[in-house]
């Protein structure tokens, strides 16, 4: 016949069982634990590194033949030069091409095929821009440089009949 618990057989652990969780009170208990042996403490040490050993071997075993211990740089590394890549390959892939330019004459050939009168008309034209500060102050700079008269073919004569014709009002001023 086995006891129900070990209340019957201790009656100080009566309290104990008392205290113990209703799941838990009919369970036998583990004896307690026995003092190790005298040598114990001796044969551990050696014990300890011959399992860090066998550890060792097995993940020297498992390793792979390439490690690289600087991986995560690397990663890095490639990454970065990766994400610079593709961003520098959308930027020229995605640049705007223009389209190809119809020979021109050159400049001196179309002021050839414009008349003095037309120069004049366009330049007293309500409609026509105004000169700018900026722009004048260019003309002073170029007002040094030799501009040819081949440039504008026109006579004195036909300037100084242009500028006549001028009204002189306080606008142009």
């Amino acid at each position: 016949m086995k006891p129900s618990s070990y209340a019957d057989f201790d009656p100080d652990r009566a309290a104990d069982e008392a205290a113990l969780p209703l799941a838990l009170r009919g369970r036998p208990r583990q004896p307690a634990l026995r003092p190790p042996d005298t040598a114990y403490f001796d044969h551990l040490p050696a014990q300890v590194l011959t399992r860090i050993r066998a550890t060792e071997r097995a993940k020297v075993s498992a390793a792979p033949l390439f490690t690289l211990p600087s991986w995560p740089r690397l990663r890095l590394a490639f990454t970065s030069a990766t994400l610079s890549g593709a961003f520098v390959l959308a930027l020229w892939v995605g640049r705007p091409v223009a389209p190809p330019m119809a020979p021109t004459a050159a400049p001196a050939a179309l002021l050839a095929g414009i008349s003095g009168a037309e120069l004049v008309e366009y330049l007293t034209a309500v409609d026509a821009p105004r000169v700018s500060v900026v722009e004048l102050s260019n003309l002073v700079s170029l007002a040094d440089a030799d501009l040819s008269p081949a440039l504008v073919p026109v006579s004195d004569a036909e300037v100084q009949q242009a500028l006549g014709e001028l009204p002189l009002d306080d606008l142009y001023l």
